[in-house]
C-alpha cells in the first residue's frame, strides 16, 4: 500500500505499525518524524528512532531522561490535543469558574503497552486514599476489556464513585 501511495513524508504516533512502517521508510528513503504521547518511549518508537529523523516528545521529563536514548532528533513539544477535546475543558472550566467544585473528576486512560500496570496502580492509589477523600473524587476509567469488571468492583468495594469503560469512542463526552 505505502508503494502505491508514494508518500513524501510519514508522520507516526507510535502505534506498534511505527516499527514495521519506519523499516520501510528508511529503505524507500522517506523522511519520518513521529510523536510519544506516553511518559516513558514505547518500544515502538525506541525502535523507529534509529530509522527517523525526528521524534516529538509529550512530556519534559521524557525529554530529558528517555529523549537522550533515542538515536535521533528529538524535541519536547507537549501533547497533542483535538480541537473537540480543548473545547470540551474549556466549556467544563467555565462552568467550574461559576460553582463551586465539590467533587475532583479523574480520567484514567490505560496505555498502549497495557492498560492493566495502569489500572494496577489506580488501585494502589486509591486504597492510600482516606474514607474522607473518597468521598470527593469520581473516577472516569477507561480500564480495557479484560479489566473492565475487576475496577469496577474494586471501586464498588472501595465505595469511591466511579464510570468504568472497556473503550471510549468519544472522548470529548468524558470532559
Amino acid at each position: 500500500q505505502l508503494e502505491i501511495l508514494q508518500p513524501d513524508l510519514i508522520v507516526s504516533f507510535g502505534t506498534y505499525l511505527t516499527a514495521a512502517i519506519s523499516a520501510w521508510a528508511q529503505k524507500q528513503h522517506v523522511p519520518m518524524i513521529t510523536h510519544e504521547q506516553n511518559f516513558l518511549l514505547g518500544r515502538a518508537n525506541a525502535f523507529a528512532s534509529a530509522r527517523i529523523q525526528g521524534l516529538g516528545l509529550g512530556f519534559k521529563d521524557l525529554a530529558e531522561e528517555d529523549g537522550k536514548k533515542t538515536r535521533c532528533e528529538f524535541r519536547f513539544c507537549g501533547q497533542i490535543v483535538r480541537r473537540e477535546l480543548r473545547e470540551a475543558a474549556e466549556v467544563k472550566t467555565n462552568e467550574t469558574q461559576h460553582s463551586k467544585v465539590a467533587e475532583l473528576n479523574i480520567l484514567v486512560l490505560g496505555g498502549s503497552q497495557g492498560s492493566r500496570a495502569v489500572n494496577d496502580e489506580v488501585m494502589k492509589a486509591v486504597e492510600g486514599l482516606s474514607e474522607n477523600e473518597k468521598k470527593g473524587i469520581r473516577f472516569l476509567h477507561i480500564a480495557g476489556a479484560h479489566d473492565r469488571v475487576r475496577m469496577e468492583l474494586f471501586y464498588e468495594q472501595q465505595r469511591v464513585k466511579h464510570e468504568v469503560f472497556e473503550y471510549c469512542h468519544d472522548m470529548a463526552q468524558l470532559y
